[in-house]
């Protein structure tokens, strides 16, 4: 059930950044509160899960203050941190990393052959791309297929 409220909150947050430059913090705050009610639940992973929640909120701090991140998106993956533990965000931010990247890249080149220069102030939603590296993770996790490295 976790995994289906977290795939909601994420597809959201990917929508809504997409059409509005921003993620809400009322779904920030109904992220953190799902994870909470969902970790008073379960008997065990709650310092796990703890440190989920604050781990990508320090990185995300430090991305922010550099202007490399926003905000919304530090504070989405915390969410997602908060509901998965800090092994698995750490997963799904190396592949909202690679997402991004490549979305960049793609970017880069469309913007690039247009202009023939290179573009200025050119920015990425990123909520997408943490919403497809959460779902990767989720699928290797679940499925235990792993395009790298096969089946495990």
């Amino acid at each position: 059930m976790e995994l289906y409220m977290l795939t909601a909150i994420l597809t959201i947050a990917a929508v809504w950044d997409l059409f509005h430059g921003k993620i809400p913090n009322v779904l920030i705050v109904s992220g953190y509160i799902l994870a909470f009610c969902n970790v008073l639940m379960q008997s065990a992973g709650q310092f796990d899960r703890l440190l989920g929640l604050i781990l990508p909120l320090l990185m995300g701090y430090v991305f922010f203050a550099i202007g490399i991140l926003g905000a919304g998106d530090a504070k989405l993956l915390s969410v997602t941190g908060a509901f998965l533990g800090v092994k698995e965000v750490l997963h799904c931010i190396g592949g909202a990393i690679v997402v991004g990247a490549v979305i960049g890249g793609i970017k880069l080149v469309i913007k690039t052959g247009r202009q023939r220069r290179y573009p200025q102030g050119m920015t990425i939603r990123f909520a997408l791309p943490v919403l497809c590296g959460t779902m990767y993770r989720l699928f290797v996790t679940m499925t235990g297929f792993d395009g790298l490295r096969g089946w495990r």
